[in-house]
């Protein structure tokens, strides 16, 4: 039989008005629940929760599921923050801060759109997600990009809730995925660009848009390449799976006169203080800046703009350019597969592609004359045709 019982108030002395219940679960275990202001109600609720898990017990009736149990939403979406910032990014890495920011922003954005209170609110929300994305990406108009970001945000966390079985099935399964294509296409620099760059830039960037170019790290990851990460007996510099886009450590190696450079920027700084300084907001503003000075036009039209980025996309490209591989030019990227490389970084050329069609038909146009006669008869058939 439960245990019908009623607490004290700490301060006053005096009994709470609500009588509580103690009962044991359909696994033997000890629980607690709160009935009315009445002993003998609370003793039937008691008695009819007790009789229900000993049905359970009994196989009469069925055990309830973890995704029954009612969460509030701000306690889930708690969880599943800690969860990212402890293991959810890639191979078990915890999120970066910046990462993790922005899904805490989405996560609340979702919670005020979708007016939800707990996870159960997420049942059958598709038509209402997708009615928000008409109004950011259409009516708004922002880019496919930004608008599918929010919505990641929310498909990731409903998966999650799933695995978790606090919902019983993906209520985003059937979603999707919008246009996703760049508005502004980002160019390379070719060689002549570079070379003027570097001429007229600030002198303090100089080693930065050389360590870039030639490398093709990320602006992240150059901000936090250090002198302890110098290796000059492989010549290169090693990369640390915590700043790696790919969560990988790795080693990225550099031309010997780079190398020289970096060894001797680095020789008095302390050894764990970053060697460039690269904004974290306005890195594409710095390098707008130094090409201006240069002369450098930032959007050429059927090119697209240059941004902090196309250095790594004029590294991919110089690469292609010098006869590399695409199984080098992928390793040297460390990009996953070589259709990234290939596809999305390495540009090509007009003047290259004109190259090689001209070529093509230089070797056609010289090609030796063909035995056939112009009737197109091999000559010594003609003459058994004669004999005949």
């Amino acid at each position: 039989m439960p245990y019908i019982y009623r607490t004290t108030s700490k301060v006053t002395g005096k009994p709470h008005p609500l009588w509580r219940y103690e009962y044991y679960d359909h696994l033997g275990r000890k629980r607690k629940g709160t009935g009315t202001t009445s002993r003998k109600e609370t003793e039937n609720i008691a008695a009819q929760v007790q009789g229900k898990q000993y049905a359970i017990r009994r196989g009469v009736a069925a055990a309830p599921k973890a995704t029954d149990t009612v969460r509030n939403i701000d306690h889930v979406i708690a969880e599943y923050l800690r969860w990212g910032g402890a293991q959810g990014g890639r191979r078990g890495r915890p999120w970066s801060p910046v990462h993790a920011r922005k899904r805490e922003l989405s996560l609340a954005f979702w919670k005020d759109e979708l007016k939800l209170k707990t996870q159960f609110d997420l049942i059958d929300c598709q038509s209402r997600v997708e009615r928000v994305i008409h109004r950011m990406h259409i009516t708004a108009g922002r880019s496919g990009k930004t608008t599918w970001n929010r919505v990641e945000t929310l498909a990731a966390f409903c998966r999650w809730c799933v695995e978790r079985d606090y919902l019983s099935e993906d209520p985003l399964r059937r979603l999707k995925k919008i246009n996703t294509d760049p508005v502004l296409r980002r160019r390379p620099l070719d060689a002549d660009e570079i070379g003027r760059l570097l001429q007229a830039c600030l002198p303090e960037r100089v080693l930065l848009y050389e360590t870039a170019i030639c490398s093709g790290l990320r602006a992240n990851e150059l901000r936090h390449i250090t002198p302890a990460h110098l290796d000059m007996f492989r010549g290169g510099l090693r990369l640390e799976a915590a700043w790696t886009k790919n969560r990988l450590d790795g080693f990225q190696p550099l031309p010997r006169w780079l190398v020289d450079k970096l060894v001797a920027a680095a020789t008095e700084m302390p050894p764990n203080v970053p060697i460039f300084s690269v904004h974290k907001t306005h890195a594409a503003r710095m390098l707008r800046e130094d090409l201006k000075r240069a002369g450098i036009p930032v959007f050429k039209p059927g090119e697209g703009a240059a941004v902090f980025h196309s250095l790594r996309m004029s590294f991919c490209s110089l690469l292609d350019d010098h006869g590399a591989s695409a199984k080098t030019t992928q390793e040297l990227a460390r990009h996953s597969t070589p259709t990234i490389t290939m596809n999305t970084y390495v540009r090509t050329k007009e003047d290259r592609v004109r190259g090689v069609v001209e070529s093509l038909g230089e070797s056609i146009r010289q090609a030796p004359a063909s035995p056939l006669n112009p009737n197109g008869i091999l000559p010594e058939k003609i003459e058994i045709r004669k004999a005949l």
